[in-house]
């Protein structure tokens, strides 16, 4: 009997043991950690704004970062943004550049790519800021386009070209033109700020332009067919072309650019094209203007146009 009553217990702990194994949860596997995103390495910030492209590595910004930076954004010295907007959240980090007293130099730019900043920073925390490029427009009764770019001096001075450009929509006649040209040097003082220091636009740039106008309410019907002749006689030529097609473009400010759309000079065309509708004005900096009225011979055109550039230069075009 006794035999029995230890058999029965031996039995039921056997079976208790394999309950109670058969209740046990596999173990749990500790969760894994992300991996760290990898910091910018400290090096030299480029020294050109065409260097950075779709594969620019980015890096993510400290934590609350926005809300440090949008304190500073717009309280840079120089010519500011023309066309309102908003500031987007989404930043990453291009580049970091050591600066003295533990400072860096920060070269952030926004998710969508619209905008780049230059950032002085201490500790990760965001000491100065300055806007080097971006690229905005604006649609509507009045077209509207700013485009930024930078590059750097040898002393590591950034030059920031600032562009910015008013269009009437093709079909509103009302609406003035208006363009804003301003290059702008930064550095950055012993205290960790952005110094700005305005840069003459092109002054003496050497310039030789055709300027092809009309200030009649009608072009002539002959129109196109001179201007498709004679820009590309200009620019075989390496002379600059414009067309001033209304008499409501400002004609105190008319600009001239190369054949890449960089910008070369403003010149003042008003007077000399006051007493005339439509004519072509022929221009060289440092040279005497001349005004020509305007032809349907496309060949006599270009024939007043070589006239006038040989003989101030004492060349054959």
């Amino acid at each position: 009997m006794k035999h029995n009553w230890l058999v029965s217990i031996l039995i039921m702990m056997v079976f208790s043991v394999l309950l109670l194994s058969s209740c046990k949860h596999e173990p749990v596997q500790p969760l894994s950690q992300p991996k760290a995103n990898a910091e910018c390495p400290i090096s030299t910030i480029p020294t050109d704004f065409s260097d950075l492209d779709s594969e620019t590595k980015t890096y993510p910004l400290p934590e609350g970062f926005f809300q440090e930076f949008i304190k500073y954004a717009f309280q840079y010295e120089g010519t500011h943004v023309t066309i309102p907007a908003q500031l987007p959240e989404e930043w990453n980090l291009l580049y970091r550049e050591p600066l003295p007293a533990s400072q860096e130099l920060w070269l952030v730019q926004s998710a969508d790519h619209d905008w780049t900043y230059l950032l002085v920073t201490a500790g990760q925390h965001v000491r100065d800021a300055v806007p080097v490029a971006l690229d905005l427009a604006s649609t509507g009764a009045l077209i509207e386009s700013e485009v930024w770019s930078w590059h750097r001096d040898e002393d590591g001075a950034f030059i920031v070209s600032k562009r910015y450009e008013k269009r009437p929509d093709v079909r509103d006649t009302t609406q003035h033109q208006r363009r804003i040209e301003a290059l702008d040097r930064y550095v950055v003082s012993e205290a960790g700020q952005f110094k700005c220091t305005p840069q003459s636009l092109a002054e003496g740039t050497p310039y030789q332009v055709v300027i092809l106008y009309n200030l009649a309410p009608e072009r002539p019907d002959t129109w196109y067919d001179v201007m498709s002749s004679i820009a590309p006689y200009c620019e075989e030529n390496n002379l600059y072309f414009v067309t001033v097609a209304a008499a409501t473009e400002d004609l105190h400010h008319v600009i001239i650019e190369d054949y890449q759309l960089n910008y070369i000079a403003t010149v003042d065309i008003a007077e000399l094209v006051a007493n005339t509708d439509h004519g072509i004005v022929l221009m060289q900096n440092g040279a005497e203007p001349r005004v020509e009225n305007y032809s349907d011979n496309e060949r006599y055109l270009q024939m007043k146009i070589r006239n006038y550039f040989n003989a101030i230069n004492n060349i054959n075009l």
